[in-house]
């Protein structure tokens, strides 16, 4: 059965259009605690959940932290700079440290196991690590200088290292996932767009390879982006020059599920999409809460720290910041930007929990991990030094 076409859901995705009219569903119920299902015709899910959790009668899932690693001056426990985080099915925890070009690998209680790679341009070292992923039996690590990627094996040893060609654009952390079928998944930027032209900012992918240590068998998936004009603004440090969305100024943002599809979301709107690689979307997540308007103090200040004039700033705040898949099939989305202190949270039908809130604030990047029971992520004292933190969900 054909979905809703990804051509349609790019218009949506660009208007930010709001609730979809019933007249187009198959299927259309309304529940006591004011949850909207619908099914629409090509058989697309949507679920619609008020901004009102305590409707649900049900309580709302507690977090606490369970363990911490990190030291001043330990051998493998103190980190320069953490940009990549995974845990394993028997809880043990992968550390990318990016300002080290190492791994370290912890056991569930904390114990430092090992650590792979180092400094360099051989197998098994990096000159830029900027990111991790584990299928059941191997680790992938992203050399964003070098662009290769290196398979590790469940020893430790290095298995396959793959060159994925000449690149323009690359990402810290830099997204990679392998799915439950043991696909691996990354962003990537070709130097020549599947046409034969030369690539542009728009010119963004997932590619998605088959199980196994070779990457052949490559699917891709193109990132939407909103045709709407995003105004920049730029920063200057010694001698490189960044150069940023005004804030508020809506991207699109997305994580990959553990089946393997894609979930996406224009961060104006509280709506996010389930894609598969085909472009087919089955399910639409949607919280009904309207955007805030950007205005009065906060259009001032942010007028003054860019130097955009107040009349070219978005209309409205950002609804959304990031979205995670995690491992139970929950969503976890994050509204703040640099640190997060509470996530709005999506069961796996994609009815609204809650906020829940964290008791220790989490870095967005590295993008915490969120599993069956727990969430792994980056925590920083009061001397910004960064610790490895496990929370653990009460429900």
């Amino acid at each position: 059965m054909r979905m809703w076409r990804f051509d349609l859901f790019l218009l949506w995705l660009t208007t930010g259009s709001g609730i979809v009219s019933l007249s187009g569903c198959e299927e259309a119920s309304a529940r006591a605690d004011g949850v909207w299902v619908d099914t629409l015709r090509g058989g697309r899910v949507v679920v619609s959940s008020p901004d009102s959790p305590s409707s649900r009668g049900a309580p709302v899932p507690t977090l606490v932290e369970e363990l911490r690693i990190g030291s001043v001056e330990g051998d493998c426990d103190a980190f320069a700079n953490v940009i990549s985080l995974f845990v394993d099915v028997p809880g043990r925890i992968y550390v990318a440290d990016l300002g080290a070009n190492t791994i370290r690998i912890f056991s569930p209680s904390g114990a430092c196991l090992q650590t792979l790679g180092r400094d360099g341009s051989g197998p098994g070292e990096f000159s830029m690590l900027a990111g991790i992923a584990r299928s059941r039996h191997s680790l992938w690590a992203m050399d964003a200088r070098a662009h290769r990627l290196t398979l590790f094996d469940s020893t430790g040893a290095v298995r396959a290292s793959l060159s994925l060609g000449r690149t323009w654009r690359a990402r810290f952390p830099w997204p990679l996932w392998v799915d439950n079928g043991g696909r691996v998944h990354r962003w990537a930027v070709p130097f020549r767009v599947p046409d034969g032209t030369l690539p542009t900012s728009r010119s963004t992918f997932l590619v998605r390879h088959g199980s196994g240590g070779t990457l052949a068998a490559a699917d891709t998936f193109r990132i939407p982006h909103l045709d709407r004009r995003v105004e920049t603004y730029s920063r200057t440090a010694g001698n490189l020059t960044e150069i940023s969305p005004v804030p508020h100024s809506p991207t699109v943002t997305l994580d990959v599920a553990a089946d393997g599809d894609v979930w996406l979301a224009n961060q104006a709107v509280f709506d996010l999409h389930k894609v598969t690689y085909q472009g087919d979307t089955t399910k639409t997540v949607r919280l009904r809460r309207p955007p805030a308007p950007l205005e009065g103090r906060d259009r001032q200040r942010i007028a003054a720290e860019t130097g955009v004039p107040p009349d070219k700033l978005p209309d409205h705040k950002l609804s959304l910041r990031s979205i995670h898949a995690g491992a139970n099939g929950w969503l976890w989305v994050a509204t703040e930007t640099r640190v997060v202190r509470e996530w709005d949270v999506f069961d796996e039908y994609g009815v609204y929990i809650g906020r829940v809130a964290s008791p220790v604030p989490l870095d967005t990047r590295p993008p915490p991990v969120f599993g069956e029971e727990t969430i792994i992520g980056v925590s920083r004292d009061a001397l910004d030094l960064q610790y490895v933190v496990r929370l653990r969900i009460i429900r």
